[in-house]
């Protein structure tokens, strides 16, 4: 009888441990569905990325080829950090982010309240809006600067020479040219932001729009206390991705002004890629690219952290 238990109690343990084997091997059945996710993700991303913060703490010029590659440290953090015409950079880029990530939100949100209302040709207006998504950045400010801010064939100063009033010379003078790159950045960006919020807005159960309206709440009302503190989430979402488009603007004042007129449009990435791609001091203009990204980091994370912590706008 004791041999009998023994065996029966051998025979569970094996059973066991097969139910064991076969939980782990299903269990680890979804990482073998995003392992070749994750191995491109390391050889497109992480691997450069690990480059870039090495050669960061390198001196290395390739006009200098009689300079040795030798390691600096953060030298040349501290010297960028300290550098006036990177604290320009980093000032022009917060300010660009500061006012499309606000005028975004508000464009976008006036967007997808309207095409929340139902109307004779919104399938239209929601094409039209959306079109900008499918346009290239390098496109766009190749039209905004060739149809609209042209001095001499432009259509804006044609309608303002049908006005009277004289050519304005939009590329050239600091804030008419930073004013053509942020409208050209905020035609690109507000539809996205606008898909955000119109998704948001279509997920809000309508009964507690409609005890409010019981409850004698007007539209004003409960737009400020019912849609905003519903969307709060969505909106820090939106938030997140405009900010890190923003600080890493490169594209548009690049092609519309090549950072100009002098330095008043040279963000912190086209000074990135003029330190490493045009004056070839690699260790210099990779360290920059990682400043860039650990602002960028620091700035995603106080959202994600404010998006935990549910603070109340």
């Amino acid at each position: 009888m004791a041999k009998f238990d023994e065996n029966v109690n051998l025979i569970r343990k094996q059973e066991v441990r097969i139910l064991n084997f076969l939980g782990t091997r299903k269990n680890r059945e979804p990482y073998w569905y995003i392992a070749p996710a994750f191995i491109i993700t390391m050889g497109v991303l992480i691997l450069p990325l690990t480059y870039a913060v090495v050669i960061s703490f390198l001196r290395w010029n390739l006009t200098r080829p009689d300079l040795k590659i030798i390691w600096v440290g953060i030298t040349n953090y501290i010297k960028n950090l300290s550098s006036p015409r990177f604290q320009d950079a980093a000032i022009v880029t917060l300010c660009y982010t500061v006012a499309l990530v606000i005028s975004q939100l508000i464009i976008g949100f006036g967007f997808a309240l309207l095409l929340q209302c139902k109307f004779w040709g919104r399938g239209v207006i929601r094409s039209l809006i959306i079109l900008p998504m499918v346009i290239a950045p390098v496109v766009a400010g190749l039209i905004f600067r060739s149809l609209f801010f042209n001095t001499s064939f432009g259509y804006i100063n044609y309608f303002l020479s049908l006005l009277g009033i004289d050519p304005v010379y939009w590329l050239s003078e600091i804030w008419t040219a930073r004013f053509a790159v942020f409208i050209t950045s905020l035609w690109l960006g507000v539809p996205f932001t606008m898909l955000i919020l119109l998704s948001g807005l279509e997920s809000l159960p309508i009964s507690i729009y409609e005890a409010a309206q019981i409850d004698g709440t007007t539209p004003i009302q409960s737009f400020f206390l019912i849609t905003i503190p519903l969307l709060k989430r969505t909106i820090l979402v939106a938030t997140i991705f405009q900010t890190i488009s923003s600080l890493r603007l490169f594209d548009v004042p690049w092609i519309v002004t090549a950072g100009g007129p002098g330095i008043s449009n040279l963000t912190m990435s086209i000074l990135a890629y003029k330190e490493s791609m045009m004056l070839f001091r690699m260790g210099s203009g990779a360290s920059q690219a990682m400043i860039i990204l650990i602002i960028t980091f620091i700035f995603a994370a106080g959202y994600i952290n404010m998006m935990k912590e549910d603070i109340d706008f």
